[in-house]
């Protein structure tokens, strides 16, 4: 079987709220398509998505600060998988955020605390499943936007 990459982009995202636009657009880009389907497994479509979109805000070694991490818990924009190594949260400056508790609670996903999404409505399952992640990122980029 061919291994399939996607570029990694995390390096090219200027700040958490440029990273949420792209993530933004790519959702909204599969919700324009009258036959919203992502093939899920070994291709681009797929492999991008896990790449770009939001999965949590994960805590740092920094006093009140996270990073937006994809559902690898790499860095947004990083490619790779789940077994390529640890990343270096504290590293990534352009993707750390400041949260609350209470602004976690509000964008996360109402079948997995603290997450966006969980495998069960991860945006790629379906057009509701995407409508509804879209809605949480919209308000997670207005927590972000205000810092």
């Amino acid at each position: 079987m061919v291994k399939i990459e996607v570029p990694d982009i995390s390096a090219t995202h200027t700040s958490p709220l440029q990273a949420i636009d792209h993530a933004m657009r790519a959702v909204e880009a599969h919700l324009a398509k009258p036959d919203f389907w992502v093939p899920i497994g070994e291709n681009a479509i797929y492999l991008g998505l896990v790449r770009d979109l939001p999965y949590m805000a994960h805590e740092t070694h920094l006093p009140g600060t996270q990073i937006l991490v994809n559902r690898n818990y790499k860095p947004l924009g990083n490619n790779a998988r789940p077994d390529e190594g640890w990343a270096d949260y504290e590293q990534q400056l352009n993707l750390h955020v400041r949260l609350s508790p209470v602004q976690i609670a509000e964008v996360a996903s109402p079948l997995k605390a603290l997450a966006l999404f969980s495998d069960k409505d991860a945006p790629w399952q379906g057009r509701e499943e995407a409508a509804a992640y879209l809605e949480r990122l919209k308000k997670l980029r207005t927590f972000v936007a205000v810092q």
